[in-house]
């Protein structure tokens, strides 16, 4: 079931559109406008039932009578407040279904956009006398200006040419009065300017050109607009964004009380951006932009970018949890293994989020621009979650919409998470499991023995041993040795001779000699180790300090206790045996 706010929402995130609400006006009213125009496309109703006394919602939608399916006829009827032909009443409730209300909504925001203008109805203002300038008075290309204009059939087209043919006539016309006001409607163009207006516009265009921002009426702002969003100011689609930007931040940054002209400016350069397939993103909506990030977080970010999307999607508090508090990189990586691994095994994502949805995209909705100007088949993609495309004439945006996400599983998630890493971790106080966290806690709770076995492999001493300083180990025990024993002693001690550097002979004690001859017969030497009282370990020493200055490697290794030959050096062993007996 959709709700009035759920309307609301929707026409935010998808149209930009405006949501005026009417409370001291009409009571329980809000009225949702095109963006840029100002016009109505919707007016939201909350009242009560006289009958029941319950509070009840609907909505009059400005759609035309285009005809539904009959299986929706039951919602739909004549307005509830408004009059006329173009207004559809809809009653919202179980037996309507949201994508009723969001087809409707965007048959409105189509023709919204294909309206040349609105009629503003304003209260009178009191008359005073303003003298009539003199046509002298008048300068010629002000006078050559007016001229261009012709009526014809009235049409948006019709007054998007007179004011294109306007503007190409005065694009380098500068001009040096002061300004004080000008009229405010929707569309405005030079011809609605008086001719004291005209030239108080085109004096605030030369200082805007030359890099001053003085306070405008709106419309000066909107006429400068369409200028650089039909060409004129530079002679490149990159130029006139260049020249946007710099309005945006020039004038707009240091005057925040006039942030809705601004927002329609950004929706124009980032349509603009799109349309001329230039760098579009960092025009990008604000709340779109932090959507869209979120979504390329969840599907392929690190810790630390997964983790705030869970807590902007499921709760802003999992960023203040013990679990992360009592250590920030420990406690991301973890709730970040916790979605990694449901993702891919319950493929969490699609499940929340579901498919892209194709809708109608407006780029320039309420601007003066050529409707009826047409682009080849192009498409682009912002990012790999929100695309673009140009069909039929029409603009088609592809992306996850937020209104249909279901986000419960993330919550689900992120609860059951911090309470059993929490426990796991003994941090902060401890949680009570609700109802809908059982289906998450097999997936948690294998993160949880899959750390403490990483933590158990890390907390082990890694031994590394050098073997290159063995034989000064040796020789050093050697004269510790020779220092504590008597004269006596020394000579009946006798060691395993030990091959000297650069030696042609192999100088190997008896016991090492059959070792090695049992390791090429493909034998155990490990009763001969026994009986001779020698440890593995030391015999590879021995052995390949002999053999390393006529082999140049490791002839024996000892793995696991074991001594192993170096197959590759087999015949070469044999033969330098074969060579020193002889």
């Amino acid at each position: 079931m959709m709700r009035l706010a759920d309307v609301e929402r929707y026409a935010e995130y998808t149209y930009h559109a405006h949501v005026l609400h009417r409370g001291a006006q009409w009571p329980g009213f809000s009225v949702i406008t095109a963006p840029g125009s100002g016009e109505w496309v919707a007016v939201l109703i909350r009242k009560r039932d006289p009958a029941t006394d319950e509070l009840t919602e609907c909505c009059d939608i400005k759609c035309g009578n285009a005809p539904l399916a009959a299986s929706h006829e039951d919602c739909l009827g004549l307005p509830h407040h408004m009059h006329g032909f173009p207004w559809i009443g809809v009653r919202l409730g179980t037996d309507c279904e949201p994508s009723v209300v969001r087809s409707l909504l965007s048959r409105a925001m189509q023709q919204a956009s294909q309206h040349g203008a609105v009629v503003t109805l304003v209260q009178p203002a009191l008359f005073t006398e303003t003298p009539i300038p003199r046509q002298e008075d008048i300068p010629h290309r002000i006078r050559s200006m007016y001229q261009i204009y012709f009526r014809g059939d009235g049409s948006p087209y019709q007054h998007w040419k007179n004011f294109y043919l306007m503007a190409l006539c005065m694009k380098d016309y500068e001009d040096d009065v002061p300004w004080d006001t000008a009229p405010t409607i929707p569309y405005p163009t030079y011809y609605d300017l008086s001719p004291k207006a005209a030239r108080g516009y085109f004096s605030w265009r030369a200082k805007v050109r030359n890099g001053q921002y003085p306070t405008a009426p709106i419309t000066f702002q909107r006429i400068y607009q369409y200028e650089l969003l039909n060409g004129i100011g530079s002679t490149t689609a990159e130029g006139c964004l260049e020249l946007m930007r710099r309005f945006d931040e020039g004038y707009y940054q240091i005057r925040p009380d006039e942030g809705q002209a601004r927002n329609t400016l950004r929706w124009w350069m980032f349509g603009y951006a799109v349309m001329h397939k230039l760098p579009a993103e960092p025009y990008q909506d604000v709340q779109l932009k932090k959507w869209d990030q979120t979504l390329m977080a969840l599907s392929d970010g690190n810790d630390h970018e997964i983790c705030q999307a869970l807590a902007f999607l499921g709760n802003e508090s999992l960023l203040r949890s013990p679990v992360i508090a009592g250590g920030v990189e420990e406690g991301e990586h973890l709730f970040a293994e916790a979605w990694r691994k449901m993702n891919a095994e319950l493929r969490l994502f699609p499940k929340c989020f579901g498919k892209p949805k194709h809708s109608f995209w407006f780029p320039l909705g309420g601007a003066l621009v050529n409707e009826k100007e047409t682009f080849d088949a192009e498409s682009y993609q912002l990012n790999p979650f929100r695309s673009y495309q140009y069909k039929h004439g029409k603009w088609i945006q592809t992306a996850y919409n937020r209104m249909d996400a279901d986000l419960q599983p993330i919550r689900s998630l992120a609860h059951a998470a911090d309470r059993m890493f929490r426990s796991y971790l003994k941090r902060g106080r401890a949680l009570k499991m609700k109802e809908d966290d059982g289906w998450a806690c097999s997936c948690i709770q294998e993160v949880i023995d899959q750390d403490r076995k990483e933590k158990l492999a890390a907390s082990r001493p890694c031994i590394t041993i050098d073997l290159s300083g063995l034989s000064q180990i040796r020789s050093d025990s050697y004269e510790t040795r020779d220092s504590l024993l008597t004269e006596s002693e020394l000579e009946d001690v006798t060691d395993a001779p030990v091959p000297a550097a650069g030696s042609s002979g192999t100088a190997l004690d008896a016991p090492y000699l059959q070792v090695l001859a049992t390791l090429l017969a493909g034998e155990d030497p490990g009763e001969l180790l026994r009986n001779h009282h020698l440890k593995p370990s030391m015999v590879a020493d021995v052995v390949n300090e002999a053999f390393l200055d006529r082999v140049g490697d490791t002839v024996v290794t000892c793995e696991e206790d074991r001594l192993v030959l170096m197959e590759d050096y087999r015949e070469d062993l044999r033969a330098i045996l074969r060579n020193d007996r002889a």
